[in-house]
């Protein structure tokens, strides 16, 4: 009480008092090394108070606003019980009034006045929650899963090297990380959520499983490493500023219902792992995402741009009702990676672009929408755009930048589909490649179509339908590249390559399906051979395909149907491979040679003039029971000791060869 002047120790007692408190107003109390339990308020107005070197229970509200001193012996203050207190000191006077060692916030809810509590020991928070104020914390933190937060900001301080653990579940308050030689730890399994505004200022905070509920701030100083586990940005609305950029592991987006988390302008955040978007929205700022990325349902978009970059393959998957956040869509990858479509794409808002400068989109069959009318679709020089085909890609302005591919695949069920590749785009293509997962697809031209880059069927078929597929007249010259699937021609079609892809690939003539006298020209590729494989399969099963030059194939020709007529010309044939007819070959006085090793000839034709001589021993293979008739020249020629064989397709079966020209 005020007035006394003598000296009270503890020694080796337990002390207990009871609710009414503790009141030092004057005298010496001078703490042992075992527990004070105090059920009621510490209030020091004078004297000096030496605390024990053991633990001080403290259920009531700390005071010490004036006078007095207090000492904490290198012991523990616990402050306790389930009630609500208002803990007050004096932190105007120099030096601070009270430094404590060890802290210990096990129950209630403890306000802490806007006063700084230095701690040199360790705080443990245990349970509760603490509002107001600062913890100087100049040791270590510990924290348990039964802690509820708080906004009372815990700064970590101090010169000392140390690594601080957080334990998974629980809520953190307020938190500041300014220690150079101090590491923080998320939890290696479960979530420490902190509740409030988080300042990394200097040491290195390794995020782990973490929920931000505030703001976010790391703008210089310090260093944030999130390698693994989830970091969430959860609850109201907040604002989160950075140096630049800030690299997180998987990140979600989870706010409150309408709540914004606002990225500073200029302020980058990246997702090396998967983003979600569950709740909330992004104002300004960049999201930059470098795994898969799923948009909620119940997420309302915002203001934000949003990258696809680096080189992992990514899945991209707007659930339906999920709003995009409305800044630029931009996708730039690591060249040859690819983001995937999980969903159908829809950018709803004006203004609202989207861009592809490199790496590949795959739609995978869903359709793209760009509902504004001012909205933009750009694939730039470096960018790929794959589809199955069947795909829906709405936008008031399509641009295909010089160098842009788009690859057909086809859906990759083994049913021979059926997909017009000029619904979305026909006169402003640049590289196009057919790679049909099917080899039957067919990808078909509605409309005439033009381009500028490199032509490429590599697997599938490339049906031209009667329509023109030439350079456009402005900008680079279209260049045909390897065609080692099916270009199939009515016959009438203009094209802009005048060379063939001789060693691989099939050409398929099939008029347009009306039938009667119609008669088209074979095209000449002549600088060499002509064709690889070269097959005649009229639609309507009557139609004509007349020869306009010498015709050379380094493969099979085949008539399933309709007629190859050499013309009056007699223009020679060059055969390498096989020769197959089920149909009508008019042979007119022009002659049929047979240049390759080991072929075939089935079905039965008329001939005027057949050509085979080899000069090393060859097999000429007749299917058996077939019927070849020569009205011209047979030649028939092997070498000195190099037979030239004539076989039936089947031992013991007879084929017939009818001669009635010269041999």
């Amino acid at each position: 009480t005020a007035g006394y002047s003598g000296t009270i120790s503890q020694g080796a007692n337990t002390v207990t008092i009871g609710s009414t408190g503790l009141s030092v107003a004057g005298g010496t109390f001078t703490g042992g090394s075992t527990t004070i339990d105090l059920n009621g308020p510490m209030t020091i107005s004078g004297g000096a108070f030496t605390a024990t070197s053991g633990t001080m229970t403290v259920s009531g509200a700390w005071i010490h606003t004036a006078g007095g001193t207090f000492t904490h012996n290198s012991g523990t203050v616990s402050l306790d019980g389930a009630t609500t207190v208002t803990n007050n000191i004096d932190t105007t006077a120099a030096p601070t009034s009270d430094d404590f060692w060890n802290i210990t916030i096990n129950g209630g809810y403890k306000s802490f006045s806007s006063d700084t509590w230095i701690i040199a020991g360790t705080l443990t928070l245990t349970d509760g929650t603490v509002y107001a104020g600062t913890f100087d914390c100049q040791g270590g933190v510990s924290h348990a899963s039964t802690f509820d937060g708080g906004n009372l900001n815990v700064s970590v301080s101090g010169s000392a090297t140390r690594t601080i653990n957080l334990s998974g579940g629980g809520n953190m308050p307020r938190f500041t990380l300014n220690a150079a030689n101090v590491t923080v730890n998320g939890p290696t399994s479960g979530t420490t959520t902190f509740q409030d505004s988080f300042t990394l200022q200097s040491g290195v905070f390794n995020a782990n499983n973490v929920p931000f509920t505030g703001w976010f701030t790391h703008t210089a100083g310090g260093t944030f490493s999130a390698t693994s586990g989830t970091q969430t940005f959860t609850s109201g609305a907040s604002t989160t500023n950075v140096n630049a950029t800030e690299t997180f592991y998987a990140l979600t987006i989870s706010k409150s219902a309408a709540a914004a988390m606002t990225i500073s302008a200029g302020d980058v955040l990246i997702a090396t792992s998967t983003l979600t978007l569950t709740e909330g929205s992004i104002a300004t700022g960049t999201v930059r995402a470098q795994g898969d990325v799923n948009i909620a349902t119940t997420f309302d978009g915002g203001s934000a741009d949003l990258q696809l970059t680096g080189g992992n393959t990514q899945t991209f998957t707007q659930t339906a009702g999920g709003v995009m956040p409305t800044g630029t869509f931009t996708i730039n990858k690591t060249a040859g990676t690819v983001v995937n479509l999980g969903a159908a794409l829809t950018l709803a808002t004006a203004g609202q672009d989207l861009t592809l400068t490199q790496g590949i989109l795959d739609l995978k069959g869903f359709g793209v929408t760009l509902t504004a009318a001012s909205d933009v679709l750009t694939l730039g020089a470096s960018s790929t755009l794959q589809m199955q085909g069947g795909e829906t890609i709405t936008a008031s302005t399509k641009t295909v930048t010089a160098g842009a591919t788009i690859i057909y695949t086809g859906d990759g069920d083994s049913i021979a589909d059926t997909y017009t590749i000029t619904t979305n785009f026909a006169t402003n293509y640049y590289h196009l490649t057919i790679n049909s997962t099917d080899t039957g697809d067919i990808f078909q031209l509605g409309a005439a179509a033009s381009m500028d880059g490199t032509l490429t069927v590599t697997q599938g078929i490339l049906s031209l339908n009667g329509q023109n597929l030439t350079d456009t007249a402005a900008g680079d010259t279209a260049a045909r590249g390897n065609i080692a699937g099916t270009v199939r021609l009515q016959g009438g079609e203009t094209i802009f390559w005048t060379t063939n892809d001789t060693d691989s690939g099939t050409y398929e003539y099939v008029g347009d399906g009306v039938g009667g006298t119609a008669n088209y020209n074979v095209k000449d590729f002549r600088v060499g051979a002509d064709y690889y494989n070269f097959t005649i399969n009229s639609t309507a099963g009557d139609e004509t395909f007349n020869l306009t030059a010498a015709l050379d194939t380094n493969f099979t020709l085949t008539i399933t149907a309709g007629t190859l007529n050499v013309s009056g010309t007699n223009y020679t044939v060059n055969v390498a491979k096989n020769w197959a007819n089920t149909g009508t070959f008019t042979a007119q006085n022009g002659e049929v040679i047979f240049d390759g090793t080991l072929q075939t000839i089935s079905g039965a034709t008329t001939f005027n003039k057949f050509t085979k001589q080899v000069g090393t021993a060859d097999t000429l293979t007749f299917t058996a029971s077939s019927t070849q008739t020569i009205n011209g020249t047979l030649t028939l020629n092997g070498a000195a000791l190099q037979l030239l064989s004539l076989r039936s397709s089947s031992d013991g079966t007879y084929w017939n060869i009818i001669n009635t020209g010269d041999t």
